[in-house]
């Protein structure tokens, strides 16, 4: 049991690097050649498309002009019909993967890849959408097929809740374009480093300005993410408590003062608090009465004043 362990954990070590490295090789020579073939049953396929030939959605018994037969006729109108002219991006797609493949530099992710593809087709056949149709063109469908024509109406229709007619339809073209560049972008897996490597064929001058262009684009990216993410965080500030209305200001030290409860029908009688708070302190100890004219008197203070006179005489 243990020397069968053994034997099962060494298999791999038993294996020399070299040989790892060619089987490797290999395979990626053999997963590039399945993608170009693959590519030129599509080129194939799309170039003998006839509008006569049997599809899924026409049935017809006249002979099969496409030259891959039926399945190659009902692949090619399938696209045709549904992705227009953005079909051949499918066809170029396959071809540059294929050429990373042979040359031993194929694209990470590969599952992402295929779904940047996916997008990359539908907002291309969006923006051929927009494109005014030629007279030659032998299907109903624009440019973009049917996939393309309801993508595009979309976006012109949500723009066109904002704006007139005319700069929806230039808005929604353009969303589109710019999105179908970027999501090609994505799916070939290119990045900044492979671009000014591709420019060193127009010369070192030229490289330089490709690369210093390719670097004020990473720094303007990196400069909005950063600005993004600093306005996430920044904490929202509260807003103050309204004041509250026709409330007298009240000392902090000083307990609030309880009033006792008005019965109904009388009527509320003078504070002497709110009297006593601007007189003299003598003033309020002293029996007081108010005037005619409304100001307050002192009754019976003159008397306490002249008592202790009265005595020494």
């Amino acid at each position: 049991m243990s020397a069968h362990s053994h034997t099962t954990e060494t298999d791999d070590a038993m294996v020399p690097r070299a040989l790892q490295a060619f089987i490797r090789r290999r395979l990626m020579e053999l997963a590039g050649l399945v993608l170009l073939a693959l590519a030129t049953l599509l080129t194939v396929s799309l170039a003998s498309w006839s509008a006569l030939d049997p599809s899924l959605d026409r049935a017809v018994d006249t002979p099969v002009r496409n030259l891959l037969g039926w399945s190659g006729a009902v692949v090619s109108d399938l696209l045709l019909s549904q992705a227009g002219l953005a079909a051949i991006l499918l066809v170029a797609m396959l071809i540059y993967w294929a050429m990373r493949w042979m040359t031993f530099t194929p694209p990470a992710r590969h599952h992402a890849r295929v779904l940047w593809l996916l997008a990359a087709i539908m907002a291309t056949a969006g923006f051929l959408a927009a494109l005014p149709t030629p007279a030659n063109w032998p299907l109903q469908t624009g440019l973009g097929g049917n996939l393309g024509a309801a993508l595009f109406n979309a976006f012109r229709n949500l723009l066109g809740l904002l704006m007139h007619p005319l700069p929806a339809t230039i808005g929604a073209a353009t969303l589109l374009l710019v999105a179908a560049v970027f999501a090609t972008v994505r799916a070939a897996g290119i990045t900044g480093e492979g671009i000014v490597r591709a420019a060193g064929v127009l010369g070192d001058r030229r490289q330089e300005k490709v690369a210093r262009g390719i670097g004020g684009l990473a720094h303007a990216r990196m400069w909005l993410a950063g600005q993004l993410r600093r306005k996430r965080r920044e904490p929202r500030m509260a807003k103050p408590p309204a004041p509250a209305r026709n409330t007298p200001a009240q000392d902090p030290a000083r307990p609030p003062v309880r009033r006792p409860a008005r019965l109904p029908g009388t009527t509320a009688a003078p504070d002497a608090m709110d009297d006593d708070a601007d007189r003299p302190p003598i003033a309020a100890f002293a029996p007081r009465s108010r005037d005619k004219s409304g100001t307050w008197r002192l009754a019976g203070l003159g008397a306490a004043m002249r008592a202790p006179f009265a005595r020494l005489a």
